[in-house]
């Protein structure tokens, strides 16, 4: 109890728990990028991936744990914004671009809000969505669901800016997750940065081949 409630009331444990939390929901997109290939391969296999997923009592702890990181790192995130305006209470008159501060490292919050609005909405549709597998409820199974969805250019075009999104997030929040577990080294962080673009680059392209390859092909 004492543990968390240090690492809760100090922006240090709160950086911490916010980067591990970042780098376990990384874990966690990769895992499900993986997954959705079997888009590619086709309607069964897809299909039978869902139903492995679905049919072990493991998922509810799993969504669970999900659940829980995405809430501690929102919570962080917060909670460290809010300390940093109260110790800036006025705004820069004229900002200070010594620091190698990127735009993207400056708007690290609002980028975060809007990729948290596209989970929210991305986890609604699919996992809430009018599907079932065994077709009892509805008449379209998930891969249906998913295809069907993707064939609308709202919804195609909407998921392509939550993932782009999501992609500017993770350009600066993976490297700084690492620098601030203390993983990173000075004569690593080269390599670091230039891995984080890679990371980045891959995830906003890889989840975007989805929505316009269905709604294109």
């Amino acid at each position: 109890m004492k543990f968390c409630n240090e690492a809760f009331g100090s922006s240090i444990g709160q950086k911490v728990i916010m980067a591990s939390t970042g780098l376990l929901m990384c874990l966690f997109l990769v895992g499900h990028f993986l997954g959705n290939l079997l888009l590619y391969v086709g309607k069964d296999p897809f299909n039978q991936y869902a139903n492995a997923l679905s049919s072990t009592k493991l998922i509810y702890l799993a969504e669970f744990g999900l659940v829980a990181i995405l809430a501690l790192h929102v919570f962080s995130a917060i909670k460290l914004t809010a300390e940093n305006r109260r110790a800036r209470p006025e705004a820069y008159k004229k900002k200070n671009t010594a620091g190698k501060a990127t735009w993207m490292s400056s708007y690290m919050f609002h980028s975060g809000m809007v990729v948290l609005i596209f989970i929210l909405f991305h986890i609604y549709s699919f996992k809430f969505g009018a599907w079932d597998n065994h077709l009892v409820r509805y008449p379209n199974t998930l891969y249906d669901h998913v295809t069907i969805s993707f064939q609308s250019l709202p919804y195609s075009s909407g998921y392509v800016v939550g993932v782009v999104f999501l992609g500017f997030h993770l350009s600066h929040a993976f490297k700084s997750a690492f620098i601030t577990l203390g993983i990173a080294r000075k004569s690593t962080l080269k390599t670091l940065n230039r891995a984080s673009e890679i990371f980045s680059i891959l995830v906003a392209a890889g989840f975007s081949s989805f929505p316009i390859y269905f709604y294109f092909f």
